[in-house]
């Protein structure tokens, strides 16, 4: 099987944006974004930095077009966020935006960034992936590729591994359900060409990748799944006692979110080796600094975790416009 989009090299790291819904009377989620040695949450007031110190009165706008920001990465010495369509950049030094949002679809969600540009995968619109200069912040083109919904993706093993949704007939996509498996396309990141499809469950989530393997949660069939780098292919399948959508890899465990926090995970046995409690849930995991980073679901607040213990080190509180009452 092949195919091609307007993909470049050098793609290095990746944050994926969970859907999100403006004014639903709820509490904001809470976004986490990792890189150049800092760390930034985004939430519907905004994005600030808050590792390896906060950077105070330095909130940018995390509004565009009426939605709030829903994903976030660092790259070209900028956090770059989304929401309704747009991509702001904000410097890292001032936490100050810089230029106009650039528009890259309505509504996108999962970022990569790497060699001067962040790739935006659209989640909703017409699979696309667009490029944005991290040097200009303008359009640096943009590829489709053909087939079902995509959602995340994750550079490892030298490939682009972006995830597909499974078949869903019109009644499934208003209502929910799907009606065959998902895939995860393993992209050559010099020519978009498909390399190699992996069958998995039907709702792909979130990737994360260790030094051999990727790692595919599921939350329609509550399963982690490792995809073999080297033969682009599945050696093993953990089956889960909840729902997860966030996954990342630190201190030599996979992490994934559950219902009452987060979960540590042996890679090599696959058994749930840890719990860490956070109340009212994860929406966003990541891994930097020597610390697992998880977005609360319930307001503005992100949790640094040690990887060695799973104990939480720091909560921190960010600005929101809805904050919760977990």
């Amino acid at each position: 099987m092949r195919a091609s989009c307007a993909l470049v090299l050098g793609l290095t790291a990746l944050a994926v944006a969970a859907p999100a819904a403006a004014g639903d009377g709820g509490p904001a989620s809470t976004q986490v974004a990792v890189g150049a040695g800092s760390v930034w949450a985004t939430t519907d007031a905004g994005t600030v930095r808050i590792a390896p110190r906060p950077l105070p009165g330095a909130v940018a706008p995390g509004f565009v077009d009426g939605l709030f920001a829903d994903g976030s990465v660092v790259a070209g010495g900028a956090v770059w966020t989304l929401g309704g369509g747009g991509l702001t950049r904000i410097d890292l030094a001032t936490g100050r935006t810089v230029g106009a949002p650039v528009r890259v679809g309505d509504p996108p969600g999962a970022l990569v960034a790497g060699d001067g540009r962040v790739y935006v995968i659209d989640q909703y619109g017409g699979r696309r992936i667009s490029q944005i200069s991290t040097a200009t912040g303008r359009s640096a083109g943009r590829g489709f590729l053909p087939g079902r919904r995509l959602w995340a993706g994750r550079v490892a093993g030298g490939s682009l591994w972006v995830a597909q949704h499974g078949f869903q007939t019109p009644r499934q996509r208003r209502e929910g359900g799907f009606s065959g498996p998902g895939r995860i396309l393993r992209l050559d990141p010099a020519t978009g060409a498909v390399k190699a499809v992996v069958e998995v469950g039907p709702n792909p989530a979130d990737l994360a990748a260790t030094r051999d393997a990727l790692w595919a949660i599921d939350d329609s069939d509550r399963t982690l799944r490792r995809i073999d780098l080297m033969r682009s292919r599945v050696t093993a399948t953990i089956s889960l006692p909840w729902r997860s959508t966030a996954v990342t890899a630190a201190g030599g465990h996979v992490w994934v979110d559950t219902p009452q926090g987060v979960a540590r995970i042996d890679p090599e046995f696959g058994g749930i080796v840890g719990r860490t409690r956070i109340p009212g849930g994860v929406i966003d995991l990541e891994a930097g600094l020597g610390s697992v980073w998880a977005g609360s679901a319930c307001g503005g607040r992100v949790f640094r975790i040690a990887p060695a213990t799973g104990r939480i080190v720091d909560r921190i509180a960010v600005p929101t416009n809805r904050p919760g009452g977990c």
